[in-house]
């Protein structure tokens, strides 16, 4: 529309003047005069190289804008096409997940508006938006990979710097984040109770923007500059509102924190971006007499509002800390590892798994270990925790991965044990065959009766970014209309995280990476007969990939 209303102008402009050739004499009319002179003639002339200029002027500006609209559609196009095949192992990624649903979510209605202010993009926002075989992702959607995200660099104390660039740990698990990404984490971080990774998040955000000149002599020279500059003017002015807009935020976060003298350079950096934001004025006099009533006090707080903290236990403190010490471990390809925690006073757990053997060969005198015998590591005594080796081979990890299905609400037929929660995972019938067929060997491996194992008590779990184990499903006990005490657990994983998932023993203090084919054992009761404190395990958050575990108890009357 804005392009024809320029066009008709400018033809009104040159054909207010008519021209008519009349036997060979050209002669020129308009409304009052009629222009017979040379000089007139040279005057249409330079009339019509100033409606060539304007219309070329308005031909760079647009295209200038679907330059913007191409290379973010290129960027897109480049991180889908690196997925490929692995769209699961991508989709696993808790950066991976934040940044494609950002792109889905606030950026393309950003696009759509930005496409909108000088193009009608109405109809193709209509036909992709309600087609029905594309599914687009709601708020809630977002906010969920968000808070995960961010759960998961709490508990393992991640540098933003190093996830803004994918990394984790040093190792390459994303896509790099823009900075509108880092912004969003940093907001996300202050609503939820952290507004030190806010800070953190948003000063990231502030070193992917390139610094430039302020905003007032980027209006004063877009008179001087020439057209073929305007690219680069433009590219400017949008990089002094994107800092503007992170500056704003982390103003906001520095002031609720109390620190008045870091949100008044703040407003005073802005200001010098634009000297003429009204809201920055008014928030820089609001700060300034907060730091007068600060000086006037008697307690000398600066800041009397009650921040949102959040409240942990000591042993989610302690769980948060030994799963870091685990995915460090998992780094330099430790299997073992025993925590070091600062708090600790008492070192008699060390020495437990410190002195006992290693490594053994047995075979139990079981025809399913004559040909190949189990590699046995004890990795305490009291309780006894052991790792069996390959006990379980790949074919029969396939196998019932192949039936595992997601678990109905509705359906309670599966864990006839009497726990609380039966896991997200549930066997088909022909799974539970394969799982009978299976416990044929495994009760001989941990040596208890072929009745001790029930296919239809194990429970199946499955951990990413955003499913994790809660801190209460630690215990050991069941519910008390149970007849049964649980005896032993026994763990083994369907499938192998890139990162995280490791098992470990709070009370203990060290965590197991468990192998792909290995089944871990271990007590439940103490010496005498009542429920082992020490034996509560815990599954470390998954940060890359995905894991399934198969989790089920030994039970005595």
């Amino acid at each position: 529309m804005k392009f024809c209303s320029i066009f008709s102008l400018a033809l009104f402009a040159f054909f207010f003047k008519t021209n008519f050739l009349v036997n060979g004499e050209l002669i020129t009319t308009t409304t009052s005069n009629t222009i017979t002179g040379q000089d007139d003639l040279l005057e249409l002339l330079h009339t019509e190289k100033v409606i060539i200029g304007g219309l070329r002027h308005y031909i760079d500006v647009q295209e200038q804008k679907l330059d913007i609209l191409r290379r973010k559609t290129q960027e897109i196009q480049n991180i889908y096409d690196g997925v490929g095949d692995n769209r699961e192992g991508y989709l696993n990624n808790p950066i991976n997940a934040v940044t494609m649903l950002k792109r889905i979510t606030s950026d393309w209605k950003g696009l759509t508006n930005f496409a909108e202010d000088y193009l009608d993009t109405e109809e193709l926002t209509k036909n992709i938006t309600q087609n029905e075989e594309i599914t687009f992702p709601t708020d809630d959607d977002y906010e969920s990979a968000l808070f995960a995200l961010l759960r998961i660099q709490d508990m393992f104390k991640l540098e933003p710097q190093r996830l803004s660039v994918g990394e984790v740990n040093g190792i390459k698990m994303g896509s790099e984040m823009s900075w509108s990404d880092c912004l969003e984490l940093g907001l996300k971080s202050n609503e939820n109770g952290y507004p030190a990774n806010a800070k953190y998040w948003m000063e990231t955000a502030l070193e992917k923007i390139p610094i430039v000149g302020n905003l007032q002599q980027q209006q004063q020279n877009s008179t001087e500059t020439d057209i073929t500059d305007s690219a680069a003017k433009n590219l400017n002015y949008f990089r002094i509102k994107a800092r503007l807009e992170v500056l704003g935020a982390l103003m906001n976060v520095e002031y609720k924190s109390g620190n008045l003298d870091k949100a008044l350079k703040i407003a005073d950096e802005m200001l010098q971006f634009n000297p003429k934001q009204k809201s920055v004025i008014k928030a820089m006099k609001l700060i300034k007499d907060d730091m007068e009533k600060t000086k006037k006090s008697l307690n000398g707080k600066q800041n009397k509002k009650a921040e949102k903290k959040v409240n942990k236990t000591d042993e989610e403190l302690m769980i948060e800390e030994i799963c870091r010490e685990a995915t460090n471990s998992q780094q330099q390809q430790q299997q073992i590892h025993t925590a070091q925690l600062e708090t600790s006073t008492d070192n008699n757990n060390n020495d437990n798994h410190n002195n006992i053997p290693q490594c053994s060969l047995v075979a139990y005198n079981s025809k399913w270990l004559l040909l190949q015998p189990l590699k046995v590591e004890i990795l305490n005594v009291d309780p006894f925790i052991v790792i069996y080796h390959q006990a379980v081979n790949d074919k029969q990890l396939n196998e019932l991965k192949e039936f595992l299905v997601e678990k109905q609400e509705e359906d309670n037929s599966i864990g006839g044990d009497g726990d609380d929660d039966n896991g997200m995972l549930q066997l088909t019938n022909i799974g539970l065959k394969k799982m009978h067929r299976l416990n044929e060997k495994l009760h001989s491996v941990i040596g208890h009766e072929r009745a001790a194992l029930n296919a239809r008590n194990w429970r199946f779990d499955f951990y990413n970014f955003e499913n994790i184990m809660e801190v209460e499903k630690t215990a050991t006990t069941t519910k008390q209309k149970s007849v049964t005490t649980r005896q032993a657990g026994v763990m083994f994983n369907l499938q192998q995280p890139k990162m995280g998932g490791s098992v470990i023993f709070p009370q203990l203090q060290f965590s197991v990476s468990l192998p792909k084919g290995a089944l871990l054992y271990w007590t439940t009761l103490n010496e005498f007969g009542s429920e082992d404190y020490r034996s509560k395990y815990y599954v470390c958050p998954v940060i890359g990939g995905s894991q399934i575990t198969a989790t089920t108890f030994v039970r005595e009357s």
